[in-house]
């Protein structure tokens, strides 16, 4: 079994080009619009990671894992703040011969700069490699932007989004990451709250809340179905569900 822990590193702005300054970029249907293409797998270079093994690691981890630890959120009531420590881990089983079926399909460089790149690969090497793309003012604002969590029959739903002043596979794998963590703490968590008040040199005081989330889930069959990149507010965004009946919460006998 593999432990994967989100890491983000956040690297120099004047390294990276901008979504802002890059408004000729084309993006990829299969990228905005994963829900028509099911049979296909991304993978991003992503740490040095080739594109092949992020789209292996996804695979699995999607397919099923357990979620374990916890996240806090610091509120400084006084300057309108909100701080997040993330301290959990994905479990997953890694399948190594799930590489072996996979060919590369379809590419595009999301930083000339660095050379940073996502791929699309797909079980089939037959497979077409004619996909259409759009630029960013074709893509359509979708319905789900100013949501977080919600439910129907069969899934739920998360969004999750992050800022792209920085880089930009870090910005769409924690965004992805957090419509995950939507989905979670909105199903149940084990959660635990304080008020903190602090006092001051100046004899000014100010009122600090901790909100502490406890994690402990097996999940299957988590899905991308939705993403976008929003140039204005420089964020991007990624629409996640997972079927009702695929998440378990585990309780244990302590609480």
């Amino acid at each position: 079994m593999q432990r994967c822990q989100l890491l983000f590193v956040i690297v120099a702005a004047s390294s990276i080009i901008s979504l802002s300054q890059n408004l000729n970029r084309k993006w990829p249907e299969w990228f905005i619009e994963p829900l028509k293409y099911p049979q296909f797998y991304v993978g991003y270079s992503y740490n040095g990671i080739e594109t092949i093994i992020d789209a292996v690691n996804n695979i699995n981890l999607f397919s099923q894992c357990s979620v374990q630890g916890d996240v806090e959120f610091f509120i400084n009531h006084q300057y309108l703040n909100v701080e997040r420590l993330s301290n959990y881990f994905y479990y997953f089983y890694k399948d190594s011969t799930t590489k072996k079926g996979l060919y590369r399909i379809d590419s595009f460089i999301i930083s000339s700069l660095t050379n940073d790149h996502i791929d699309l690969f797909s079980s089939d090497s037959l497979t077409s490699k004619n996909f259409s793309k759009k630029f960013i003012s074709a893509i359509i604002l979708p319905y789900w932007i100013n949501k977080s969590y919600w439910t129907d029959h069969q899934y739920h739903y998360g969004v999750g989004f992050y800022t792209t002043i920085g880089n930009d596979i870090d910005a769409w794998k924690t965004a992805e990451e957090r419509a995950i963590f939507s989905i979670l703490r909105s199903v149940w968590s084990d959660i635990s709250q304080i008020k903190l008040l602090f006092e001051e040199s100046n004899k000014n005081s100010y009122l600090e809340t901790i909100i502490k989330y406890k994690l402990n889930y097996i999940i299957k069959n988590i899905q991308i179905i939705g993403r976008y990149p929003d140039s204005t507010n420089k964020l991007y965004y990624v629409l996640v569900r997972i079927p009702i009946n695929d998440l378990t919460v585990l309780i244990s006998s302590n609480d």
